[in-house]
């Protein structure tokens, strides 16, 4: 509750937040008692990225895992510091500069919210594990949540906690989600690391009775895999075929794709990319019945959309995953 800290705090320039010389975030002058105002360009393209710096709420994204930098007191800055001492500069903070590209960033927005979706896009660099794009939706605009007249921050922030659905959460990185069909990567990668082949022979069968139970498992609109009795995991993958991959995940057992799947990442600690990702996980797996509805990605699979974009970008990178900042 010590106003002379916050009015210190926004007197110095905070630092800006860019992608390939194109401005996400900055420090106007305002004139008033708070000298400096956060201010963003293109607010809701890039609030999944950047978050936002509040005089009432505190701030998210990149503006509060690189808040040192930004605010100028990380010691990576103590020259600059120190040359603003003797020299009587005003201080400032440090630039952050991100490996976003704004066109591949815009088209996710667009291609998001044009159909009024509500999930996530990650664009990552497979050899390098450079995040291209992040967007979630539906956003808002974080200029709402910069400003310093605290009845508008208020109002914003509880328009904001009260959308359905939300807008603050970046589904991105802190949401989870049964990754579905796109599990069966993980499965074929484990068929591949345990002597199977791409002309291994599974299932081609519309519908199959999930181990030990009465329940019934089937392919899209109950369609057959191919017209023969079985499939090759070939055919099996490029159709997407549940019965096939679930009778692969019961022959492969658990322990194989849990060793696949954290060897992609999941359910290990995922690294800071600057901000906090959520860990993905399998799940508990009790029984066959259980293993064959993980095995496509449902049950209690939980996967971030960055943990997705990870598994595809380790198979272009030629197998080798690349942390993702």
């Amino acid at each position: 509750n010590n106003k002379r800290t916050l009015v210190a705090e926004y007197s110095r320039q905070r630092g800006q937040i860019s992608a390939a010389g194109q401005v996400l975030a900055q420090s106007v002058e305002t004139g008033d008692r708070l000298r400096f105002q956060r201010e963003y360009p293109d607010g809701p393209v890039y609030s999944t990225v950047t978050g936002f710096y509040s005089v009432l709420y505190s701030g998210s994204g990149i503006e509060r895992s690189m808040d040192e930098v930004l605010n100028g007191n990380d010691d990576r800055l103590f020259a600059r510091r120190l040359s603003d001492l003797i020299t009587g500069r005003d201080p400032s903070g440090g630039s952050v500069v991100l490996t976003i590209d704004p066109a591949v960033q815009q088209a996710a927005y667009e291609a998001l919210t044009s159909r009024n979706y509500a999930g996530a896009v990650v664009a990552l660099r497979p050899q390098t594990g450079q995040i291209l794009a992040m967007a979630s939706t539906p956003t808002y605009d974080p200029n709402k949540l910069a400003s310093h007249n605290s009845e508008d921050q208020t109002a914003a922030w509880t328009k904001f906690n009260d959308a359905d659905p939300p807008v603050l959460p970046n589904r991105a990185i802190s949401e989870t989600y049964p990754p579905g069909s796109t599990f069966k990567l993980i499965d074929t990668a484990a068929a591949l690391q345990n002597g199977f082949t791409p002309d291994s022979q599974l299932t081609a069968a519309s519908e199959i009775t999930l181990q030990d139970t009465a329940t019934q498992l089937e392919n899209f609109a109950g369609t057959a895999c191919g017209t023969g009795p079985t499939a090759s995991l070939r055919d099996a993958l490029a159709r997407s075929c549940n019965t096939a991959f679930a009778e692969l995940g019961a022959q492969l057992g658990e322990d194989k794709i849990r060793a696949q799947a954290e060897a992609f990442g999941v359910g290990t600690e995922p690294p800071a990319i600057p901000m906090t990702v959520a860990p993905s996980t399998l799940g508990d797996i009790p029984d066959t019945a259980s293993l064959q509805q993980s095995a496509i990605g449902q049950r209690d699979v939980r996967f971030t959309p960055l943990q997705n974009a990870m598994i595809v970008a380790a198979i272009a990178n030629g197998g080798q995953v690349m942390a993702p900042y």
